[in-house]
């Protein structure tokens, strides 16, 4: 049931003389009916309003809807977490001596993250395939096996020491790309699954004496869960590398959420298991031998700096002696007005020494006030002079600069010889033109292969070759010896232009001549009629 400002809620009965044909407002929400609207309304607004608290989460500023779907989401997750893992877990949170409930969660959580207990369902590897199995007995390790992995861990810790070195002086590695973590993962929110190989972040440098033998050299005696080969199941004995528990069947979420509801703070500062609980696992009979091998773990003791009043009697009963006196004082001047009680301290002052000492107290107050706008008008004229010398400077250095800028630019506009200037440059390196060409005829070469591309489209020379004559191409027509090759095509292209124009200059010709004798001969005719006309009468 959600809580109410953190303190249990109780919904409202139903009326008693209620009758089967009577009208209600019913609260689908809580389940509640009201035969008066302004409840009704008073619970729709309280439902909506956000100081509920889950109970089993302790989320706080919720609604009454969000706190019941908090409360159903964690009670499908407390049932995900197996039978078997609650009472090994349990048991562990006994031998621990925390006064804060995190630090009680996650003491459990890492050692119960490593370790697998018997008739709890895991995964191993089978014929290098992960299969579901069960664990049906631990096997304590060898000494001869804890000083290879001791040996191996210190190995690993001057590897990777060196490596951080390395990483530190070559800049842009960070330690956990070391470790090959290549992305950020929550353990909130999923399962840690091991590597392979324990690596050295996750090997934890604890006190001699604790943790010890190292988890990581125990093994485990599992059988099949189903036979893998369809006849019978079998057993196996794996490493610890080679078993781990299905994703999301033991997460730190689940830890603390699990324990939250198995906990309680006691009156000595220290989390422990509710007596209930403690009851229906038996947890007093239980002996760490029953639940793993070895010595049992030692864990860090810290105690609640802060106890509950609830917790703590003698001072629950001092305040409420103190709220009794003070409540007894109050009667006693009600009753008694005229009677003037004791008091402790200094003796009262009149009304001509108050008035004295306000006035006295002004003065002085008038007078910080005035030494203090003194000081800060001294301070402000300080800076202002500050800042006109810096400016004054200022100026005169841009002064300075631009006059010696422009004597610059007028020494360097100055007509005067190459030789004397300062900028020179070096000329660039020509680049040979190696060919088949002699020296004494490039020069000739280079003018026909311009003459040629300059009038390509008066020779026609795009219909014979569309991307035109370049250099290599006339140096082959040149050189090389084709009897129907480039030189030949050239040759046929630049005959027949000649002819052409030719032929258009000899037709321009012969029509300018054919043109001339016309004109003469209208010329001539209008002569003749005019000597005709010449010595005739104005009758005839």
């Amino acid at each position: 049931m959600p809580l109410l400002n953190k303190k249990p809620f109780v919904k409202r009965e139903p009326p008693s003389h209620l009758q089967l044909s009577d009208k209600v407002f019913y609260c689908d929400i809580t389940n509640e009916v009201f035969t008066d609207f302004d409840e009704y309304w008073e619970r729709l607004v309280l439902c909506n309003a956000m100081v509920w608290t889950c109970e089993l989460t302790g989320r706080p500023s919720l609604t009454y809807t969000e706190a019941a779907e908090s409360e159903t989401r964690a009670r499908r997750c407390l049932s995900n977490v197996p039978q078997v893992l609650r009472k090994p877990l349990l048991y562990i949170a006994t031998l621990t001596r925390r006064g804060r409930y995190i630090d009680m969660s996650e003491d459990v959580f890492t050692f119960v993250r490593d370790r697998y207990f018997v008739g709890e369902e895991v995964e191993a590897i089978v014929k290098n395939h992960w299969y579901d199995c069960r664990v049906i007995q631990i096997i304590y390790p060898t000494p001869e096996e804890i000083a290879k992995y001791e040996f191996e861990m210190a190995e690993s810790d001057e590897e990777g020491s060196q490596m951080m070195s390395e990483a530190a002086l070559n800049g842009g590695i960070t330690a956990r790309e070391m470790n090959g973590e290549m992305g950020s993962v929550d353990d909130d929110d999923i399962q840690i699954i091991k590597d392979l190989a324990p690596k050295k972040k996750e090997v934890k440098k604890l006190e001699e004496g604790d943790d010890y033998p190292p988890f990581a050299t125990y093994k485990y005696e599992v059988i099949e869960i189903e036979p893998w080969d369809y006849k019978e199941v079998k057993k196996h004995t794996v490493t610890w590398e080679q078993i781990r528990r299905v994703k999301g069947t033991f997460t730190r979420e689940k830890c603390k959420l699990l324990l939250k509801q198995c906990v309680e703070l006691s009156p000595s500062g220290f989390w422990v298991i509710k007596e209930n609980l403690s009851r229906r696992y038996d947890l007093d009979n239980v002996v760490y031998s029953d639940i793993f091998l070895g010595e049992p773990p030692k864990f860090r003791e810290t105690k609640a700096k802060k106890m509950p009043v609830s917790l703590n009697p003698d001072k629950e009963m001092k305040k409420l002696a103190a709220e009794k006196r003070k409540r007894e004082r109050k009667e006693a001047r009600e009753k008694n007005p005229e009677v003037e009680v004791k008091r402790r301290g200094r003796i009262p002052m009149s009304e001509e020494e108050k008035e004295a000492r306000k006035k006295m107290l002004k003065e002085e107050k008038d007078g910080l006030k005035l030494e203090k706008k003194e000081k800060q008008r001294e301070e402000l004229k300080q800076k202002l002079e500050k800042d006109k010398v810096e400016k004054k400077i200022q100026r005169e250095l841009r002064k300075e600069q631009k006059r010696l800028h422009q004597q610059y630019m007028k020494e360097w506009n100055r007509v005067r010889d190459d030789l004397d200037c300062d900028d020179h440059k070096d000329l660039p390196k020509p680049t040979p033109v190696q060919c088949r060409i002699p020296d004494d005829l490039f020069s000739d070469f280079i003018m026909v292969l311009e003459f040629i591309n300059i009038f390509s489209d008066l020779v026609e020379l795009k219909d014979v070759y569309p991307q035109g004559i370049t250099f290599d191409i006339l140096e082959h027509a040149l050189v090389e010896k084709e009897v129907a090759g480039v030189f030949n095509d050239l040759m046929q292209l630049l005959l027949q232009t000649i002819f052409t124009l030719q032929e258009e200059e000899d037709d321009e010709v012969e029509a300018d001549n054919t043109a001339d004798e016309g004109t003469s001969t209208v010329v001539a005719s209008r002569t003749g009629m005019t000597l005709d006309y010449t010595s005739n009468s104005m009758n005839q």
